[in-house]
């Protein structure tokens, strides 16, 4: 069951899976853990990699001092795949609506390694895999993020629903609302204003000002 105890008042940390569910690996088993997570609302990364990869250019680092070892939230960019995997990357980010539209980036992170890169998951002094970084062939980082790691080869029982709802992502109206609203707003005003511009100004006492009703219908589900 989800509940909000970010906003319960206490000194509240929230748990690594509600921050971030980092899904490593690729097949159906990574397609099931992610729609999962979905389902419940929370907020996800998955990094295309077959378990080769896993092995050759993934590794784990230990930062024992804190629950939340250098929390950093610097997710991936929603940038053109160059990695191996490029064309199951575009066809996911298709299925899932991972988009970066007009300044805001919707749904998922999916991503994969590019040549040359080499990812790194973050562990912390109770042996839990709290983060994930990925840096370049130079050991430039390109991205890192704070959040529960899953291997989908070997983790596909773990519980990786959301539970906290302070930490889910924020919803915001898509560019398609957006116009649709402004387009019936358009409508609704020039429906209104255009008669009255008209009849207005020549409304006598005792008439009955008809083009005022036309507002009514626009207005009555706001009441």
């Amino acid at each position: 069951m989800s509940v909000d105890k970010a906003s319960s008042g206490e000194n509240y940390v929230p748990a690594p899976r509600d921050l971030n569910l980092i899904i490593v690996g690729d097949g159906p088993a990574a397609m099931k853990m992610l729609e999962r997570r979905l389902a419940s609302g929370g907020r996800a990364t998955l990094v295309i990699a077959t378990e080769k990869e896993i092995e050759d250019r993934i590794a784990q680092v230990c930062d024992c001092d804190q629950q939340f070892p250098g929390f950093i939230w610097d997710p991936p960019q929603h940038r053109k795949q160059a990695g191996p995997h490029r064309s199951v990357v575009q066809n996911l980010r298709s299925k899932f609506g991972s988009v970066f539209q007009n300044g805001v980036k919707f749904g998922p992170d999916i991503v994969d390694l590019a040549k040359g890169e080499r990812g790194e998951v973050v562990v912390n002094g109770f042996g839990e895999r709290v983060g994930f970084a990925v840096y370049d062939s130079s050991d430039k980082r390109v991205w890192r993020t704070t959040g529960l790691v899953v291997f989908s080869s070997r983790d596909h029982d773990k519980d990786i629903d959301l539970i906290d709802l302070g930490c889910a992502p924020i919803e915001v109206a898509s560019a398609f609302s957006v116009r649709v609203s402004i387009t019936g707003t358009f409508l609704m005003q020039s429906a209104y204003l255009f008669p009255m511009s008209m009849y207005e100004p020549t409304l006598k006492a005792g008439e009955w000002p008809w083009w005022r009703g036309l507002l009514v219908p626009f207005t009555a589900p706001f009441a």
